[in-house]
């Protein structure tokens, strides 16, 4: 395990142990892990599983940092996650019945990348929307990468 301290920012492997009296003359004391270089308090670190940096449980969501997780936020990456998580909308009954649902969303998606170069689409938007899935997606996408 790995540690960083919240004090000098220095990292370790293992954490000295004292033992606090709490200014009593007997015990039983407690034992308090403690920073070895500056005794201070300290967190436990873990592995980005993107970049294999280490950070502190709230640097981390699902085990990714946010440097992994907007690094790439593109259009494309949105597009091919989004089609996991398909959506019923409303639609003019016309349309409807004119056109399936794969043309209407080829339709779609090609008015809307065109529009995005005029005006650009937040991105970040539909990560917040769920990071933890985000973050889920782009370790399924590395650990798939690393298959081939």
């Amino acid at each position: 395990m790995r540690y960083e301290c919240h004090n000098c920012g220095r990292r370790f492997e293992e954490p000295d142990i004292i033992t606090e009296t709490h200014g009593l003359d007997i015990g039983p004391y407690e034992k308090i892990g403690v920073c070895p270089y500056c005794k201070g308090y300290f967190a436990e670190i873990h592995e980005c599983k993107i970049c294999g940096e280490h950070y502190t449980d709230d640097e981390l969501t699902s085990g990714v940092c946010d440097e992994c997780i907007y690094e790439d936020v593109t259009f494309d990456r949105c597009l091919r996650y989004g089609a996991d998580r398909e959506e019923n909308i409303a639609i003019n009954g016309f349309i409807a019945s004119v056109l399936d649902a794969e043309t209407i969303n080829r339709i779609l998606t090609e008015e809307i990348r065109k529009a995005s170069q005029i005006i650009p689409i937040n991105l970040d938007e539909f990560v917040e929307e769920d990071k933890s899935w985000f973050a889920e997606q782009l370790i399924k996408e590395k650990q798939n990468a690393e298959k081939f």
